[in-house]
């Protein structure tokens, strides 16, 4: 409680300097508060727009070993499962949405428990949002995604977020076989938004937290 009013405390007066906001929105990432602190990297943008510290508060990484290793694990790019834990939870371990998906992957208790048998990995409602586990899930539902929709990434992305029968429904139009084309046909504004923003994301992602290759030697 005391945490919470603190918070709420200072996205009602945030800092003025740019230091002291990007301190802030490290601090509240670091600590789980994922919207607050993205938020107060926005503001820092109004300061210093192409500061590189300030794009990386946008766009945090708060949690990048265990990501790459989910990653690694289902052979998902990790640059597209960093984007859409960002969409999907701003990293927020608590997340909850009105439908009811829960942690930093956004499950619904169903598909968490389906995966979870598909994986032989034990499950129990209560444990959800416990980080690992929620995380583990998610790579492995997306991964099985992937593998249904044949690597398209975007139709991947709309079923994570409003179900394989609407993303095949959608996969029957003709013109369904361009990638752009695609995601123009999705028919739920939200999920055409969603899907947007994670391959936004997952280039954003890359070009932030890629390593830099290294030059060839003369």
């Amino acid at each position: 409680s005391e945490a919470r009013a603190e918070v709420r405390g200072v996205m009602a007066r945030p800092p003025e300097g740019l230091a002291e906001l990007l301190a802030w929105s490290e601090g509240l990432m670091a600590r789980g508060w994922g919207w607050p602190a993205v938020r107060l990297a926005w503001q820092a943008a109004t300061r210093a727009p192409n500061d590189a510290r300030v794009i990386r508060a946008i766009y945090p990484w708060p949690n990048r070993a265990a990501v790459e290793a989910e990653a690694a694990e289902f052979g998902v790019d990790p640059f597209l499962l960093a984007g859409l834990v960002r969409q999907e939870s701003t990293f927020d371990p608590e997340a909850l949405s009105s439908a009811g998906a829960r942690g930093l992957a956004q499950l619904m208790p169903g598909t968490a428990s389906q995966t979870a048998r598909g994986l032989d990995v034990p499950f129990a409602p209560a444990w959800i949002t416990v980080p690992d586990l929620n995380l583990h899930l998610g790579a492995a539902h997306l991964a099985e995604l992937l593998r249904r929709f044949r690597g398209r990434v975007e139709v991947a992305a709309a079923a994570y977020n409003a179900g394989s029968r609407p993303a095949n429904r959608w996969l029957e139009r003709p013109e369904s076989a361009d990638p752009d084309q695609f995601v123009e046909l999705i028919t739920y504004p939200q999920t055409r938004g969603y899907v947007r923003s994670v391959l936004k994301n997952r280039d954003l992602y890359r070009a932030l937290y890629a390593p830099v290759a290294s030059l060839p030697e003369r």
